[in-house]
């Protein structure tokens, strides 16, 4: 008699256990956040330093407020909104490949992925954890810069345009980290610089109007500001100054919002395709290598 091969089953996860995974998930990160409280106060002086050193560098160097004229003119705040949106787009680039690296190298990545939990399901969870942080920081930023320092924002009139704006930014962005975290599977590049994650964290805030106008560029050096053109950063940083901004003009402004939107949902379309089907590449061929687990030292 020939015995018949034993394959194991994943089992399914039922709606209410998925609701204990997901509690559990931030039962357990709001308990090291407690834990390390030395972390979180030096980190939250570390922020408010950052946010003082934008803030008299303002008044040292004085820059040329027709460059930020339509953003409402002040230099300070169009600072702050970049310093802001960053922690969001660095969230959604380094998040996933970080998972992956930290699972992997801690061999937790096919233990995972034996679960009845669904990879993809945990990876969203520790994204929406990073960023609900995210969330936190980025109002602190905002409260400080506004009722201490007189940074110039307003609550927009709309704001599901608003919602909107940060969704695409999120989204798009993430793509990009999908496609920075397949490598690490698909092309083993487990250690050193990581040629996408490298691209974008580099060129990002360097191009995409962190700190001034892409615009500025068009008068020194173009092809910078060509180049600020690929980053979904790019319209998201501009949406946001135009929707933030008390003196926004529906005339002019939102039409240029809307373009925004539409580049935003384009980039969102292509590197969350590209991420997603190089991601799945880059499992299927760790799981058909047996290269989930880290194997000696």
């Amino acid at each position: 008699m020939s015995e018949k091969a034993i394959v194991p089953v994943k089992t399914s996860m039922s709606f209410r256990g998925k609701l204990d995974f997901v509690r559990a998930m931030y039962t357990r990160h709001y308990y090291l956040w407690m834990r390390f409280k030395i972390s979180a106060i030096v980190g939250t002086i570390s922020s408010i330093v950052a946010i003082l050193s934008f803030f008299f560098l303002n008044y040292v160097i004085q820059p040329d407020a027709t460059y930020f004229a339509e953003y409402g003119g002040d230099f300070f705040t169009f600072v702050l909104i970049g310093v802001a949106f960053f922690a969001y787009a660095n969230v959604c680039l380094i998040a996933v490949r970080s998972v992956i690296s930290e699972t992997y190298f801690n061999n937790w990545l096919e233990i995972i992925l034996s679960s009845p939990v669904k990879f993809y399901n945990y990876l969203i969870v520790v994204l929406i954890r990073a960023l609900i942080s995210s969330t936190l920081n980025i109002l602190f930023y905002i409260l400080v810069g506004v009722s201490l320092l007189g940074a110039i924002i307003a609550v927009p009139s709309n704001i599901f345009i608003l919602i909107t704006v940060l969704l695409l930014a999120i989204l798009s962005i993430s793509g990009l980290g999908l496609i920075s975290a397949s490598t690490f599977l698909l092309l083993d590049v487990k250690g050193g610089a990581e040629p996408v994650n490298w691209f974008f964290a580099t060129f990002a805030g360097l191009v995409s109007g962190s700190f001034f106008p892409p615009e500025v560029y068009l008068e020194v050096f173009p092809p910078m500001y060509y180049l600020s053109r690929i980053f979904p950063h790019t319209y998201a940083l501009d949406a946001f100054r135009r929707l933030l901004n008390p003196a926004m003009n529906q005339a002019t402004d939102m039409p240029i919002i809307m373009n925004d939107i539409f580049m935003l949902l384009i980039f969102t379309v292509i590197f969350l395709s590209i991420g997603i089907f190089l991601f799945r590449k880059g499992m299927h061929k760790a799981e058909r290598d047996g290269n989930l687990a880290k194997w000696g030292a």
